[in-house]
Formats: structure tokens, sequence, C-alpha cells
């Protein structure tokens, strides 16, 4: 709430350092509209948790005292740490450190969208305990997980899995086999419109227009190629095509790949036609057949990404290459 100045009866002046703070509402949509989907969604879920807290607590949320975000983080610390097996349903265990800095992130996110943008004084003490909150988390036997890499015959044995003749199985096909074959993000195959498919003499182009590591304006091109059947990307992507064409659903700007009810009805969303897939949601699909084909190593999409990768440097390609043509960074 903007204070004012009363000069006299029925007139309010704006300070100017008031106005000069201002932020027009249309920046404010540039602003977010700037940050990656799934940073927001993983912004609004740290700051719901938080908000929920301060509620209980009795603190402010916005604008935020250092005090404020120091008890918040040794709230976390007293929460149960998750040690392996099956986590308790309605249980929030101890958030690793990187969920801890993201939660840190959406508040000071939050901070500088205020109108006008809020304080922040959170500073030298909070950082400090951010590192001994994650200092402490390595004592205690954790370690910064990366993927477990997938390798090509696990990808043969989810497929071996899926059921051809159904909507949910074509889908979850040519998600296993682009996800392998681009080494894709969950987010980018979620993100897909079907104008981005083009048939090739030698297979299919996916266009990519949208990525966290594509400048504004920029695209990428995956070009895959035909493999041996059963388990080629090619055609995986047209039977799946050619079955959204049979559901009224093959239109160039729709969603690639789109979700099913429990019945394997396509879903729309308020009667939406461009309802697409989550992240989470294609992430659900390598995690469901991996279950199905007995694969014990925790396989994520991003196991297929790294997998495809380091598969085709075992094959002989150089770095430099590889990176060209799955679109990563040189270094990565």
């Amino acid at each position: 709430m903007v204070t004012v100045t009363s000069y006299s009866a029925g007139t309010q002046v704006v300070p100017q350092h008031v106005r000069d703070a201002y932020i027009d509402p249309d920046a404010l949509v540039l602003i977010k509209s700037g940050v990656p989907e799934n940073t927001w969604l993983a912004y609004r879920q740290q700051l719901l948790h938080f908000g929920d807290w301060c509620g209980v607590n009795g603190r402010t949320a916005a604008p935020v005292t250092q005090a404020t975000m120091l008890s918040y983080l040794a709230h976390l610390k007293r929460l149960p740490l998750h040690t392996g097996g099956p986590r308790e349903p309605g249980v929030r265990y101890r958030p690793v450190p990187s969920t801890v800095w993201i939660w840190y992130s959406a508040v000071r996110f939050v901070h500088g969208m205020g109108e006008p943008p809020l304080p922040w004084e959170c500073g030298k003490k909070l950082s400090l305990a951010m590192i001994g909150y994650e200092n402490e988390m390595l004592a205690l036997g954790w370690s910064p997980k990366s993927a477990p890499r997938a390798w090509p015959g696990d990808v043969r044995r989810m497929l071996n899995k899926v059921d051809p003749f159904t909507g949910t199985g074509k889908r979850d096909a040519a998600i296993l086999l682009t996800g392998w074959y681009s080494a894709a993000r969950g987010a980018d195959l979620a993100g897909y419109r079907q104008r981005a498919v083009s048939r090739t003499p030698a297979g299919v182009d996916l266009l990519l227009t949208d990525s966290k590591n594509l400048k504004p304006g920029k695209s990428h091109t995956f070009a895959i190629r035909e493999k041996p059947q059963p388990y080629d990307p090619v055609t995986a992507l047209f039977e799946w095509l050619d079955w959204l064409g049979r559901a009224d659903a093959r239109e160039p700007h729709l969603p690639l790949f789109r979700p099913f009810d429990k019945w394997g009805n396509l879903t729309a969303a308020g009667g939406r036609s461009d309802y697409k897939m989550t992240t989470t949601g294609v992430g659900n699909v390598v995690r469901k057949y991996r279950l199905l084909a007995g694969i014990e190593a925790d396989l994520t999409m991003h196991s297929l990404r790294r997998g495809y990768a380091t598969h085709l440097r075992e094959l002989g390609y150089d770095n430099l290459s590889i990176a060209r043509a799955l679109n990563w960074s040189p270094g990565g």
C-alpha cells in the first residue's frame, strides 16, 4: 500500500521516490514471462510453504526480515531427514540445500516485484546460515544427487512394456524414443507444439524454440534419424500424430504431447483443446515404464538425456559435435 502525504483536504501527493519506484504492470508481466515455467512452479511451491509457516507463527512474509528468514531456516533444519526408502505420506522432510536456495531466490524475487519494490534487508547472517545448513547436511551423509544414466538396453526394456495399440501407449513410446534420441529435457518435451515435427528424407526434424538454454529468438533443430524397428523414433512420432488426427486433435498449434485421464481419454481442462502435459507428467512416463520393466535404477527423464549423450561419446563422437547436435553447452 503506497504511503502518501496530504497537503490539503482532498489532495494527496505521492512522494517522488515512490513514483520513481513504481513498476508498470505490463513490465511485471514481462519480468514474469522471462522466468522459465519450471522455475516459476518451483518458486510458487516454496513460497506457499514459507507463507504457511509465516501464518502459523505470526510472522510477516513480505516485507521479510532477516530474523524471519533465519527462523524459517531453523524450522527446516528441524524437519525429519529422509534416509531412504518410501516417504511417509503427508510428511514434509528436510529439503536439500538446492531447494533451500530456490526458496531464498523465490522470496527475493517477490520482493523485487513489489509495487514499489519491497525492502530487502537479508544479508550476511542468512548467507552464512545457509552455508552452515549445507555443511550439516553433508556431515549427515547427504550428497548432491545425480540422475543415474540410462543405457540403450534400459530404453528397449521400457519400450517392451508399452502397449502399442492404445493412445496412451503410442504417446509414451513417442516420448521415450524422442526423449532418448534428442537427449531432451522433460520441460522441452512438454512444451513442443505439433508444428515442431517435420518429416525429412532421413527421418524427422524436431524444432525447439523455447528452452532454458536458448536465447530469446533462437531455436535448435534436432535431426532424428530412422532406426530399426521396433525402436524407431520416427515411426513412433508419426503413429502418435496419426492417432491425434483420428481423435480430432491434430493441429499445428496444439501441444505435441497430451495428457490422458484414467479412462484413456484425452483430457482438456476447462474444455481447452490446448491442454498439454506437465514436466512432471512427462517424467512420470519414464518412472512408469522403469517400474514395469523391473529396472532398479531410479531413472528419470534426465537419465535418458544423460544416457544418450554419454552413449554418443562412447561411440567415438567428440564433445563439441555432441554439444552442437543436442543443444548442450560445450562444457556440459
